[in-house]
Formats: C-alpha cells, sequence, structure tokens
C-alpha cells in the first residue's frame, strides 16, 4: 500500500519538533516550505564527516587544522539552538493572524 506522508511526518524528517506549528496554511503550502527547506542537522553530520574524512588533508594548513578543530569541538547536537529560535518564534506569534502561503 502506497500513501503520501502526512504534513507532520515530512516536518520530522525534517527535523521539526512535533509541537511546531505550521498556522492556518494549506498542507500544499506546508509541503511546499518543507521541501525549500535545508535540514541543519542533516547537512552539520555530512560537513562533519567529510571533514573526519579529509583530517589528513586539512591539517596540511592552518585554516584546513582551524576548521577542523572547530568541527571536532562542536556540540554534537546542534538542535538546541534551533529548538530555542522556533520555540521562540512560535511563542511571540502566537494570538497573530499570519497571511495564508500562497
Amino acid at each position: 500500500m502506497r500513501r503520501r506522508l502526512s504534513p507532520r511526518e515530512a516536518a520530522r524528517l525534517q527535523g521539526f519538533p512535533d509541537t511546531f506549528d505550521f498556522g492556518p496554511q494549506s498542507d500544499a503550502a506546508t509541503y511546499k516550505q518543507l521541501g525549500n527547506g535545508v535540514n541543519v542537522g542533516v547537512v552539520c553530520n555530512v560537513f562533519r564527516a567529510l571533514a573526519h574524512r579529509d583530517a589528513e588533508i586539512l591539517m596540511t594548513t592552518r585554516e584546513g587544522a582551524a576548521i577542523l578543530r572547530a568541527i571536532v569541538s562542536a556540540p554534537q547536537a546542534l538542535d538546541a539552538p534551533v529548538l530555542a529560535a522556533i520555540a521562540a518564534g512560535q511563542h511571540r506569534l502566537r494570538g497573530t493572524q499570519l497571511p495564508l502561503a500562497m
């Protein structure tokens, strides 16, 4: 059996928490927003994997070594700042009437 992902399932794949509210817009508008989005967690993990793969090359220059140090020392989960920003934005917009996305 085949079925389309729900907007909530698509949002989860993009890293949105279940508490995120897309407001009174159509499912089509939500799918469009999610399709145009970039999953920060995925990009971070791919970048981290590439840096580890190329660590030997990066260590050959001062700039490369600085990049590698920054990546290695970065927190494993970068969700906390993103989730805080989402929560702040949702709280700020609560009670306001947002225009429907086209």
